[in-house]
């Protein structure tokens, strides 16, 4: 059975990775065993899925109500709240390039300051550019983004993301370019995808973080969240549940940011099947 092969951590108490404490202290990771996650027989671990057969796996994909083309961004400003109703959206004009970050003009949704977008589902490539931080997305779901499903571009402040998901974004789910905090609660759901969220190691020395109060990850391609060392990041897991077939999946990578950021380390790396806590 491919069960065996596959292994899942869980974590259920805080575990911060704030660079300028694991610098300066020496912890470890206890666990305890937990079990390990079942699937249907038409999950492969290791495996990208086509979509017929990752719905009836995860069985929690949302089901489109219908298509909507959008030839520009569409803009959420704090006194336009945009409900969805669940329909798909996409640009129809835009070739997304991957590597390349996320643009205002190139985004399927521009939420202001303020504002709330809700009940989507965003396929094509594209995603979300929250344009000055305190942006509130309510089931937002990715499908295939290329470039980052959520660019946080300015300003400071807390943006939340509660529930929704992302399926085979390429790279990362959350681009955190601007200072402030990116809180992902709600069962956010993630299949096929890389990295949760990314601090930018290459946008100046200002000191972000990101909150993850309830995650789902299921074969991911990265780690679950990327900080920078010398900008004082800060990264916090309350409650995660990870399913990988990767040895010693590393929950959070260490970088110093620059021109060239360079990786100086993991903040965790729970053993297989355990729930890490910090002693």
């Amino acid at each position: 059975m491919f069960a065996t092969a596959m292994e899942t951590l869980e974590m259920s108490e805080d575990v911060t990775f704030d660079s300028v404490v694991l610098n300066g202290e020496s912890r470890k990771l206890a666990g305890a065993a937990v079990d390990t996650t079942t699937f249907p027989d038409n999950y492969t671990p290791g495996q990208v899925m086509a979509a017929e057969d990752e719905e009836r796996a995860v069985g929690v994909w949302p089901t489109s109500k219908g298509m909507v083309p959008l030839t520009r961004p569409r803009t959420v400003g704090p006194s336009t709240p945009f409900d969805g109703g669940m329909k798909t959206y996409k640009r129809s004009n835009v070739a997304f390039k991957s590597g390349a970050k996320m643009t205002r003009a190139n985004a399927v949704f521009v939420v202001q300051a303020g504002g709330t977008l809700s009940n989507v589902i965003i396929a094509g490539g594209g995603g979300v550019f929250c344009e000055t931080h305190n942006c509130a997305l309510v089931n937002v779901w990715f499908k295939d983004s290329v470039q980052s499903a959520l660019h946080v571009n300015s300003g400071t402040g807390i943006t939340t993301i509660t529930g929704g998901g992302a399926r085979n974004v390429a790279r990362r789910v959350i681009f955190g370019q601007a200072s402030g905090t990116v809180v992902v609660s709600g069962g956010f759901y993630m299949v096929n995808s890389g990295r949760l969220f990314e601090s930018c190691g290459t946008c100046g020395p200002v000191k972000r973080g990101v909150i993850v109060d309830g995650v789902v990850s299921v074969n991911p391609t990265a780690e679950l969240i990327r900080m920078n060392s010398n900008y004082n990041d800060r990264g916090t897991i309350s409650k995660a549940t990870i399913t990988t077939s990767m040895a010693n999946y590393p929950v959070c990578t260490r970088f110093i940011g620059g021109a060239t950021p360079r990786k100086v380390g993991n903040g965790a790396a729970p053993p297989s099947a355990r729930t890490p806590r910090l002693e």
